[in-house]
């Protein structure tokens, strides 16, 4: 089991939300920065750990693969157009039809939602 690679990636993708999520707030860009060069080391070593590590928590070779970035792109797509439905649903809910907050959760979900 990697271990460091675990941390590593934890660390880049902690780092890679958290810079994003603070870089339009106003007087936070150092700590966005600062986020932002915490996921590139991390990226850094994550790479570096994953080629050296016997048994690692991601192949590279596999990335190397055409057939796993079609597959990838194609997963990335559809999910992106799932996402991209369900927030424009609700607002259309809520901006045209008028609905409150609570009127426009789907009705499939459980009656305590």
């Amino acid at each position: 089991m990697d271990d460091l690679g675990g941390i590593l990636s934890v660390l880049l993708i902690a780092g890679l939300v958290l810079a994003i999520n603070f870089a339009p707030v106003p007087g936070k860009g150092t700590l966005a920065l600062g986020l932002a060069l915490i996921a590139l080391a991390a990226t850094a070593g994550f790479l570096w750990r994953q080629r050296q590590v016997a048994n690692p928590l991601y192949d590279l070779h596999i990335a190397r693969r055409p057939t796993f970035w079609v597959a990838a792109c194609a997963g990335i797509i559809v999910f992106g157009s799932l996402m991209g439905a369900a927030f424009v649903s609700q607002q259309d809910l809520q901006n045209v039809l008028g609905y409150d907050s609570v009127e426009a959760v789907p009705r499939s979900c459980p009656p305590w939602f």
